[in-house]
């Protein structure tokens, strides 16, 4: 287990702040508390609290960390490397919000874990429109037990895994690439490659609102409240927006260049700031509420082709941001903004 070794440290190094208005900006120097978790991946994500993060890199291994300690929690190779594999390779993953059990997608199955234990509880078959489809993305839930997926069919399930129930929705007409549903439980939302935002009853999956870019969805996320919901194409639209009410109220981020490439996002606690990464190794904090850049920040990078795979804020004002290269790295945005 000696490619798991962590270490924990701060950087003494100065990190750029980025100048991409035109203008001189200010160079200051800022400790940042670092973890190495000595897993490269190319897809990564953070659990619903920060506490824990998963890590996958294709052909490899999938692990589970504790943030807290850098420990390794779970791991699991990818059957991809395994002979005698029918279920493909590993395509998405989510711990449940208890971060007790995690979900593992193969083209057309889930894989349900006892990361505790170490111990498999069982497998769910997902119900695709076309033959060739695969699973794109899932959120696993505890209370209820349910099992959200979407594929590249642009087809979602919703899963009721305590009483063996299926809902089907073509929702899409290209991939997935979003599904969650709200904390009350009463609506999902997905997003896809078609440029398609939308809200459904989770009862009935019937749409109940919808939201058009212009092109393929690359990056989105909800406001802490839930009441908002930042979203990026491909290209040039980025923009916070209410998804409840008919408000008229539609942000849209201001950077001087004509595009931008937007991955991951996240809403500070007080929803006064979004972070956003880049298709580089830095990210970039804005005014949620006029859309305004605040500053752009280099991560810790060790490969040149190091990004940011998942972004999270904690209660305190924090930021967390995963990187491909396995760091986790922590801001303080409040320390960000005197500088």
């Amino acid at each position: 287990m000696a490619q798991f070794a962590t270490h924990l440290f701060v950087s003494l190094g100065l990190l750029i702040v980025l100048s991409l208005s035109g203008c001189d900006a200010a160079r200051d120097d800022h400790d940042t508390q670092l973890i190495n978790l000595g897993h490269s991946a190319v897809a990564g994500q953070f659990s619903a609290d920060g506490r824990y993060v998963v890590l996958h890199n294709p052909g490899d291994k999938l692990a589970v960390f504790d943030v807290a300690t850098a420990g390794l929690i779970f791991t699991k190779a990818d059957p991809i490397t395994q002979s005698r594999n029918t279920k493909g390779k590993i395509l998405a993953f989510s711990l449940s919000e208890d971060n007790r059990q995690l979900a593992i997608g193969y083209r057309t199955s889930v894989e349900l874990w006892d990361i505790e234990q170490g111990k498999q509880l069982g497998t769910v078959t997902v119900h695709p429109t076309s033959e060739l489809a695969k699973i794109s993305t899932l959120r696993l839930y505890k209370r209820p037990y349910l099992l959200l997926v979407g594929l590249n069919d642009g087809t979602i399930n919703l899963l009721d895994l305590d009483n063996q129930l299926v809902k089907k929705a073509q929702a899409h007409d290209s991939k997935v690439m979003h599904i969650a549903m709200s904390a009350q439980g009463q609506n999902v939302i997905s997003a896809g490659h078609d440029g398609q935002i939308v809200l459904y009853d989770a009862h009935t999956l019937a749409t109940k609102r919808r939201f058009t870019f212009d092109r393929r969805i690359t990056s989105v996320v909800q406001s802490p409240d839930e009441a908002s919901m930042f979203a990026s194409d491909a290209l040039n639209e980025q923009r916070i927006f209410s998804i409840y009410s008919d408000a008229d109220y539609d942000v849209t981020l201001r950077y001087p260049e004509r595009f931008r490439w937007f991955r991951a996002a996240a809403f500070s606690a007080d929803q006064r700031y979004l972070a956003t990464g880049s298709s580089k190794a830095w990210w970039t904090l804005w005014d949620a509420q006029s859309g305004q850049e605040i500053g752009a920040y280099y991560i810790k990078a060790l490969s040149r082709d190091a990004t940011i795979v998942d972004m999270h804020t904690d209660p305190q004002g924090q930021l967390l941001t995963l990187s491909s290269d396995g760091f986790i790295e922590f801001w303080q945005i409040s320390t960000l903004l005197k500088h």
